[in-house]
């Protein structure tokens, strides 16, 4: 499955591109991983919202600050945003189906900037407990 940003999170992402905030500054970037998206299969679509999304239990979230991602320009007209892979720990059974990026402003408003389903998931994580871990990526072209 390909990533998605839904389409608020475009706008958001768009926003900062061109130097115009539509939302409050003061943003938190966050790293979730998901079980569901509502009552229907965990792929993301472009209407989702964070209400429509069911997190996982247990170490469900990684704040991402914006001085810790790694940009860098490669040939052939391509621009990527890396962050340290990040591991989450559970120590009960629980499915992770993908993981969502989702921007926070001051007011607690939170948007999904993007959002993937895992290719080979979900992930069944053992009663025993397990982890998932997750490089945050994104390309442009």
């Amino acid at each position: 499955m390909a990533l998605l940003a839904p389409n608020n999170g475009e706008l958001l992402m768009f926003g900062r591109i061109i130097g115009t905030e539509i939302f409050a500054s003061g943003d938190t970037l966050t790293l979730w991983l998901y079980k569901e998206i509502g009552d229907s299969d965990a792929t993301p679509k472009e209407g989702d919202t964070w209400a429509n999304y069911v997190p996982t239990f247990g170490d469900s979230e990684k704040l991402l600050a914006a001085d810790d991602w790694t940009i860098a320009s490669a040939a052939g007209d391509t621009t990527s945003a890396t962050f340290a892979q990040q591991t989450f720990t559970f120590s009960a059974a629980d499915s992770v189906a993908g993981y969502a990026i989702t921007s926070t402003n001051l007011v607690g408003d939170t948007t999904i900037l993007w959002a993937e389903e895992f290719s080979d998931g979900p992930y069944v994580i053992p009663g025993g407990g397990g982890t998932v871990k997750v490089t945050p990526y994104i390309e442009l072209e």
